[in-house]
């Protein structure tokens, strides 16, 4: 479990996260959604020892990000894939890209091998192992950083921003391999600014000038129209249609979430 416990934290004066308290369970896939500047991706990174809380505590499995002692193993169980892959990329071959953090595990070769042939098959790039990591595609690039993500075999992988600048084939891609992680046992943090990225969440944490001012199922989370709208978010396509719907005096069954649901409901 990763547990926050009153955190705050500061960029010289500018207070970027405030008196946040949060826990996130194994097995979970939480969403992190708010606006630009709202402070999700300060908590994305104090997640797993890249920022250090200014007040309060981080712990992850218990141990506290505050203590140095602890860095390492936090960021072997706690892996981040950011908006941009080229800033993960390290080498010119993807399987020595991917071969990066494991090495410097001092990982014996056998086990390295391994992990890099697991982390290239569970995102699809086996075919790409060859390839020159710059000559890829955008979603292809995000895979890749995924995968060298899944060879450090961390327990709770952050996803920040990761499809902001992917096309909507390669959001779709990365956001299902996502998934399928999740539904074998990784915890899943996705940060995003995209609700239609939410849905099927277990869990979204609104964020708002550092503070996070909701927290619930998305079903929960998305009959609170007006309060989105406050905090500069717009609701996934077919939840503000049905919404809309109900306003102009169509009958519907329960809350909608997907275009199926909505059929089914009128």
């Amino acid at each position: 479990m990763i547990e926050l416990k009153d955190v705050s934290f500061n960029y010289g004066k500018k207070l970027a996260v405030k008196n946040l308290n949060l826990k996130i369970e194994k097995g979970e896939f939480i969403s992190i959604i708010g606006h630009n500047g709202s402070g999700k991706s300060t908590l994305g990174r104090l997640l797993n020892a890249l920022l250090i809380p200014s007040e309060g505590d981080v712990f992850v499995d218990e141990m506290n990000t505050k203590d140095f002692n602890n860095v390492l193993e936090i960021r072997k169980r706690v892996g981040e894939v950011f908006q941009n892959p080229d800033d993960q990329a390290v080498a010119t071959i993807v399987e020595e890209d991917i071969a990066f953090g494991p090495e410097n595990l001092r990982l014996p070769s056998e086990e390295i091998k391994r992990r890099v042939d697991a982390a290239l098959k569970a995102v699809g790039m086996e075919e790409y192992r060859k390839h020159a990591p710059h000559l890829l595609s955008g979603g292809q690039k995000q895979r890749i950083a995924i995968a060298g993500i899944l060879a450090m075999e961390p327990d709770y992988i952050v996803l920040d921003e990761s499809t902001a600048m992917l096309d909507p084939q390669g959001r779709k891609d990365v956001l299902e391999i996502a998934h399928r992680l999740n539904e074998e046992g990784k915890t899943i943090i996705l940060i995003t600014h995209n609700m239609e990225e939410t849905i099927k969440s277990d869990r979204i944490i609104v964020m708002n000038d550092g503070e996070k001012i909701m927290e619930g199922p998305p079903r929960e989370i998305f009959q609170r129209e007006e309060d989105l709208f406050q905090a500069g978010l717009v609701l996934p396509v077919i939840v503000g249609l049905s919404h809309a719907l109900k306003r102009a005096g169509v009958s519907l069954t329960g809350d909608v979430l997907t275009a199926e649901e909505l059929v089914k409901a009128i």
